[in-house]
């Protein structure tokens, strides 16, 4: 009985667990302008986390509770934090607190919260993020974490997903390199025995291989017309992917920890 009740309970976690959004660092936010050519929409907001990163978007549709998934592209400030890593927020749809209270000795977790208007006030309680961390992670080469949004007091312009002139309208998923103490320890977070593709509650996929090093390896979108994307693009490198012809956007970051894009028809 006590079996059943664990499988249960780790399926609960993995259905409430979510692909949110993934970032990487971008001086001069030399890739994300390079995407503009390429026939994405950039969206013109500008945010500043803290660490004196600030963090522009490209915004493109999903399933998942928020209806959207953003690539986020930070460049950071004269005497801010470099992560020197890219970054991989899950989203959690129910209490992201009880949530860490469940990982209890399994891993080690830090749960944080944080205000939306933290700029101006980081003293009193107010609605913001919650995060779950992960301090020790057996995954050093990617900050891997966990995203609640806590409902808004102010309303705020709804964003729009803009229709991007190269067809591309959608996250389809990942795909990670991982170590055997890696998958452990992803296995922990997300609360499932994970395979090669592991399909997610927003309908994304997490594609994992076994590698000697982890590593962050792409974003996987989805275009209406890989013919119209390569009208586009002068970068020709197409690949094979789960029966189809995808093309391959390198980052170009000096850094090869960063993802790179893979993009299919579907």
């Amino acid at each position: 009985m006590a079996t059943v009740t664990r499988r249960c309970k780790r399926s609960y976690m993995f259905n409430n667990i979510y692909l949110d959004h993934c970032f990487n660092e971008d001086q001069g936010f030399s890739f994300y302008k390079r995407l503009e050519k390429l026939g994405f929409i950039l969206d013109p907001l500008t945010v500043e986390h803290p660490g004196k990163a600030f963090c522009r978007f490209i915004i493109l549709n999903s399933n998942n509770p928020r209806k959207k998934f953003y690539l986020e592209f930070a460049n950071i400030g004269k005497g801010g934090k470099h992560e020197n890593r890219p970054g991989l927020s899950f989203g959690y749809k129910n209490n992201l607190e009880r949530f860490s209270q469940s990982l209890a000795g399994k891993i080690k977790t830090k749960y944080d919260h944080k205000n939306y208007d933290w700029k101006n006030n980081s003293k009193d309680r107010l609605p913001g993020w919650n995060f779950l961390l992960f301090p020790k992670s057996a995954i050093r080469s990617i900050l891997v974490w966990v995203t609640e949004y806590e409902p808004h007091v102010k309303k705020f312009k709804k964003i729009i997903v803009p229709k991007h002139p190269n067809s591309v309208y959608a996250i389809h998923g990942i795909s990670l390199v991982l170590t055997p103490a890696g998958k452990i320890h992803m296995e922990s977070v997300t609360g499932k025995k994970l395979g090669r593709k592991n399909k997610m509650s927003d309908g994304t996929f997490l594609y994992i291989k076994e590698g000697k090093k982890n590593k962050f390896e792409n974003i996987i979108l989805k275009c209406h017309s890989l013919q119209k994307l390569l009208k586009f693009s002068k970068e020709k490198e197409t690949i094979e992917f789960e029966g189809n012809t995808a093309l391959s956007i390198k980052s170009k970051h000096p850094n090869p920890r960063m993802w790179d894009l893979l993009i299919f028809q579907g």
